[in-house]
Formats: C-alpha cells, structure tokens, sequence
C-alpha cells in the first residue's frame, strides 16, 4: 500500500510488552515513518507495513481535506467531484452521480489526490496593508 507524506493516520498496534530495547533494528518488513509532535519537538516512529497486528487508518489526505467543488483521484484513476449533502458533510460524486462519504473512500482506494483545488476565496483573504479597503 502506498503512502504520501502529510497524510494523518491512526495507528493501531496490539501485543504485548516483551523488552525494552533500545534503538531499532533492521527488520524485513517495509515501514512507515510516522512524525509525531508534541510540545519538546516530537519524534519519528518506524512503523511495520504488513504486520498482521498492526492496522492504518487514513484519516486526512496529504492535501488536506476535499472541499466542495474541487476534484479528486484515488489510486485507481477513478475521478471525484466533491459535493455536500443535505447536512453538510462532504461526499465524492462519481461521473454516474454515485455519491460515497470521502471516509469510505478513504479506506478503501487511498491515496487520494487532488485534481483541482478551490483555492482560498478572495473574501476570505485578509486584504494587504497596500490594497485599499472600502467598507
């Protein structure tokens, strides 16, 4: 399985505690490096790809969550046009009008990428000390 850097994930290992080693070997398994931060600058953790006890959750696409107008690919090459629904939570629309909540399609057909992105509207940019403003 593929991962792109800035993805958010949920890492989910079970077992039990043997000995503490310090350092980490080499093993055989491919990994995943996993940044995590905390207020004394954080830490990078090696994470085994393939190990039967460990499970990935993607939570955030490396792009950032789809909004509303833009269109998406998953590995697939299938395209998404992200909608809302009538509550206001985001879904990926097919060209046939198949419409999935983007946590399923995240599950199941990740990585996601962006084909077109909304870029920030001009009214929810704060106007430069150089622009005059009218009110």
């Amino acid at each position: 399985m593929t991962y792109l850097p800035g993805e958010t994930v949920r890492v989910t290992m079970t077992g039990k505690v043997g000995k503490v080693v310090p350092g980490v070997e080499e093993g055989d398994w491919d990994e995943l490096s996993l940044d995590l931060d905390d207020d004394q600058g954080g830490m990078a953790v090696r994470i085994p790809l393939g190990w039967v006890n460990t499970r990935i959750e993607r939570l955030v696409p490396a792009a950032g969550m789809p909004k509303p107008g833009e269109v998406w690919q998953d590995r697939n090459e299938q395209r998404y046009f992200v909608v809302v629904d009538a509550y206001g939570n985001p879904k990926f629309m097919t060209s046939k009008g198949s419409q999935y909540p983007v946590a399923d399609i995240l599950l199941v057909s990740s990585p996601l990428t962006p084909l077109i992105q909304d870029p920030e509207p001009e009214s929810a940019r704060a106007p430069s000390v150089d622009e005059e403003v009218s009110w």
